[in-house]
């Protein structure tokens, strides 16, 4: 072995232990942040659930009092200091006979409204990589004006 490549691999070492010092430092420094992380999120959890139920409590009585004086209200909401209450409608959704599911009924919907069927093509990228190595896929594939690329990269395993 030449002395040029010895003199490199020792710089190499050198590089290599100043890597796995600081990734060390930093996988110790990840642990502690998790653990004060943890420790804040502990600390928070009893308040964060106080204050859930609390909002859960005035909104569920917000409601009640909703319903009760609806036809008082301005419109669909009223407005109040705090905030503005009401009733919204959300958006239409399509939803099965009860006993029964979508996917069940599938075959009638086919049936009944062919033009609100969706059929999509989907490319399987698995099965041509598979068949990569078949013979004329390689032509198949410039016709198709695809390529299959595999990518090298660097990698510093810590020991």
């Amino acid at each position: 072995m030449s002395n040029e490549y010895l003199e490199a691999k020792q710089h190499a070492e050198q590089l290599a232990l100043t890597y796995k010092t600081n990734a060390d430092l930093l996988a110790h420094d990840k642990a502690e942040l998790n653990q004060k992380i943890n420790a804040l999120k502990k600390e928070f959890q009893a308040k964060k659930e106080q204050y859930t139920m609390l909002m859960h409590n005035a909104k569920s009585d917000l409601k009640s009092f909703a319903r009760k004086y609806r036809s008082q209200f301005d419109g669909k909401q009223l407005d109040l200091d705090s905030c503005n209450i009401g009733f919204r409608l959300k958006n239409p959704e399509l939803k099965a006979a009860k006993g029964t599911s979508l996917k069940k009924q599938l075959p009638k919907i086919q049936e009944l409204f062919p033009e609100c069927i969706i059929t999509k093509p989907k490319l399987d990228k698995h099965s041509i990589i598979a068949h990569r190595d078949d013979e004329g896929m390689e032509a198949k594939l410039s016709e198709a004006g695809i390529k299959i690329a595999q990518k090298e990269t660097f990698y510093c395993d810590v020991k």
